[in-house]
């Protein structure tokens, strides 16, 4: 099973996900910007557990972008 100190290695940003101030999104490779708007609408109520899979989820899909 992975630790949450293993989980902070992996993924840069992961000590963001309680306060993610959605709003101040960066333009590319930047999670918050892959969390639907229902989700971020209720993001209070979430657990730690499922903060950290939509955040994994979301990371994953930021770091496949690619820009010229």
């Amino acid at each position: 099973m992975t630790t949450y100190k293993e989980l902070l290695k992996e993924y840069r940003d992961i000590g963001t996900m309680d306060y993610p101030q959605f709003e101040k999104s960066r333009k590319c490779h930047d999670w918050r910007n892959y969390v639907p708007d229902k989700v971020k609408d209720i993001w209070g109520a979430l657990s730690n557990e499922t903060r950290i899979m939509v955040y994994i989820t979301a990371e994953t899909r930021a770091n496949l972008e690619d820009w010229d």
